[in-house]
């Protein structure tokens, strides 16, 4: 618990490559003693910090042994994480179809474990979003309804990073449709993400934080807001920095 606690933290504060030392030490006591949901979790997590650090490849690969040691748990709570860690990964590293086939078996899974969500939420709705918005104008309704329904899940248990990343998934969304359809949209897609950054803020979040002020500072561009744009791309710099 304390090694857990530890690299939280130091992801937390931007020190990444430090935080994965607390979590291999955690994924190899999980192995020793055969706790394959304590393993699983652990090695999703390695997998996700791996992932930020722009290491793909070994990410798809903790993302996999995650997987083959959830389903040694029987927990469908940990298959059905493992699952959607994998299917992040695999979207990363281009494996397209594989990755939507696998976001979908965990949305699966979810849904006849619990019918009153139909869509995954919290980050894994996320980030299968982020996939969906890669196919263009094409998703945007489909991520609306998903993000929305995110969203009132977050609300609901008072969840800070979660309510930030379905703000953000949104404020995508409109940005594309108001590059697509009608620039009205702009000022709807930069209220989504004004507060998508103020709740990474709150969150302490620091890596979605960066993300999310890139995305800004693409609005921004959009509509020929240079010094506001370039602010934000200056903060998310020295986030990636201290990284």
């Amino acid at each position: 618990v304390i090694l857990n606690f530890a690299g939280f933290s130091l992801r937390a504060l931007g020190r990444l490559r430090e935080a994965t030392q607390p979590l291999e030490a955690c994924i190899t006591m999980g192995i020793k003693e055969e706790n394959w949901k304590s393993a699983a979790a652990n090695l999703s997590n390695l997998s996700e910090l791996l992932l930020t650090l722009g290491d793909v490849k070994s990410s798809v690969s903790a993302a996999r042994q995650a997987v083959s040691h959830a389903d040694k748990s029987e927990d469908w709570v940990e298959q059905r994480d493992e699952l959607t860690a994998l299917a992040d990964a695999l979207h990363q590293w281009g494996a397209l179809e594989e990755a939507e086939q696998t976001f979908r078996e965990a949305e699966a899974l979810q849904k006849e474990r619990q019918p009153e969500y139909p869509y995954l939420y919290s980050l894994r709705g996320y980030q299968f979003c982020d996939l969906l918005l890669g196919r263009g104008a094409a998703a945007i309704t489909e991520v609306r309804k998903r993000a929305e329904h995110g969203l009132q899940v977050a609300n609901s248990h008072g969840w800070l990073l979660e309510k930030a990343l379905d703000t953000l998934t949104l404020g995508r969304a409109w940005m594309m449709q108001a590059e697509t359809e009608n620039k009205k949209h702009f000022s709807t897609a930069m209220k989504y993400l004004d507060d998508a950054v103020d709740g990474f803020r709150k969150s302490g979040d620091q890596d979605y934080l960066a993300l999310s002020l890139i995305y800004r500072a693409e609005c921004y561009w959009l509509r020929k807001m240079f010094e506001k744009a370039w602010i934000d791309l200056l903060e998310a710099k020295e986030i990636a920095e201290l990284g």
